[in-house]
């Protein structure tokens, strides 16, 4: 707090220096100006009653006549040679009969002024005793004391709630550092630490996110490779016991099956990796959303005949523009999320596409049983899998294994758009994919 204080207090002094010192530069030709014409008047009439007094007397009684007279007025007097004048001083005694210096200085300031000595060779000197009003010094001190105190004061109202806004975050750092995801900092600090803040607890957020993340993938990955491994063991058991070639053959499709599963897991595990790690440039290539529906349209119905899927397109505007994104990502979280479908519905599943920019959205419902609201976030996070899914697996949908929705997740972010989660028209899920989309040349 003390070294806030100082280095606030110094900024902001040297900062109103600045200021001041600016503002007197700029101001103190005119302040010369209105000064010498004060003096010239006020010495003026001081000149005109010396003149008349040293009349009175010859020349050789004059300094003393000059000293008795100044005591008088609040000038010292003395007599120069006009020879000492500067060429600028001697031009304007000429022109105007008088010249006239001028010095300001930070406290007071000093008025010079010459006057021409009928007769003679010399002139009289008038050197102001001090050129400001005296009385005005102390006032002078007074305010920078009082405006120095004010600066202390606002500065010390600043520092205090800044430096306790720091020391929180210091404290939620460190507190995070420690281990301790759960703390947040105070976001109503001001600007900017408010945002530090938010950057904070977002940081602090996703880091605790992750470890979750990779707590459940963890124990999820050792049980989905467990139930494998162990039907691989017992079936190379069982082989050395068998001597039926058909059930040797058969302990063999499934050795294969329980492999062909372990290697659809380590796909899953790595595409989910890939797209949760370290950010990279999501590879820009145009797709046409249309054509693309249209060919996992075909695809997925003639694999599973018994379950339709029709395509509805409700376009505002024209595709006059393709998406641009991932075509291999985008084609991959659709086939999940039809996949997924295609394991809970029972005769239909409707594809919707609508382009409404700035969104591209892809719907997709099934007539299942549908998913409840306290399950629709749970189902991105890995490994997350609801019991119905488990009775409707087929040949073709395959196994799941709870990454599928948490990849489109990923993929669907890493494309700057959103997934959500609805009740459907048909009775089941409806899953809403919205990508970024312009129909405008330069816009997406």
């Amino acid at each position: 707090m003390i070294k806030l204080f100082i280095r606030f207090y110094i900024g902001i002094t040297l900062a109103v220096v600045a200021a001041l010192t600016a503002g007197s530069i700029f101001l103190d030709s005119q302040y010369q100006q209105t000064l010498a014409q004060d003096h010239r008047m006020h010495s003026r009439a001081v000149n005109d009653l010396v003149n008349i007094t040293l009349k009175q007397y010859p020349v050789e009684q004059w300094q003393t006549q000059l000293n008795l007279l100044q005591q008088k007025y609040p000038y010292q007097l003395t007599f120069i040679p006009r020879d000492k004048l500067t060429a600028e001083q001697k031009a304007q005694l000429q022109s105007k009969g008088i010249a006239i210096t001028i010095s300001t200085g930070i406290v007071s300031d000093d008025a010079t002024l010459y006057y021409p000595v009928a007769g003679t060779d010399q002139v009289l000197r008038y050197v102001a005793k001090n050129a400001t009003n005296p009385e005005y010094d102390w006032l002078f001190v007074a305010s920078m004391l009082l405006l120095m105190l004010m600066l202390a004061f606002a500065v010390y109202w600043l520092a205090k709630p800044v430096s306790r806004h720091i020391n929180q975050l210091v404290s939620v750092s460190q507190k995070i550092g420690e281990g301790q995801l759960q703390v947040r900092a105070d976001t109503r600090a001001p600007y900017p630490l408010n945002e530090l803040a938010a950057t904070m607890n977002n940081m602090a957020r996703k880091i605790e996110q992750l470890l979750k993340q990779q707590e459940i993938m963890t124990g999820a990955v050792a049980h989905e490779l467990r139930a494998p491994l162990a039907n691989l063991r017992f079936a190379l058991d069982m082989t050395h016991s068998l001597k039926d070639i058909k059930a040797l053959q058969q302990h063999l499709t499934d050795m294969d099956q329980d492999i062909d599963d372990m290697g659809q897991l380590i796909d899953e595990l790595l595409t989910y990796a890939r797209l949760n790690s370290s950010p990279q440039p999501v590879i820009s290539e145009d797709i046409d959303i249309s054509v693309l529906l249209k060919n996992l349209q075909d695809k997925r119905n003639k694999l599973l005949p018994g379950i339709h899927i029709e395509l509805l397109e409700k376009t505002p505007v024209k595709q006059n523009r393709p998406l641009t994104g991932s075509k291999s990502d985008i084609t991959r979280a659709l086939t999940n999320v039809l996949t997924n479908a295609q394991r809970y519905a029972q005769k239909h599943i409707y594809m919707e596409l609508t382009l409404a920019p700035p969104w591209c959205h892809i719907a997709i419902d099934d007539d299942g049983k549908g998913i409840a609201p306290k399950d629709r976030q749970d189902i991105f996070m890995p490994f997350k899998r609801l019991e119905s899914g488990k009775e409707q697996q087929t040949d073709i949908t395959g196994k799941g294994y709870g990454l599928g929705l948490a990849i489109v997740e990923s993929i669907v972010l890493r494309h700057g758009g959103k997934v959500a989660v609805e009740s459907s028209a048909l009775g089941g899920a409806r899953f809403v994919l919205s990508f970024p989309y312009s129909s405008e040349e330069g816009n997406n």
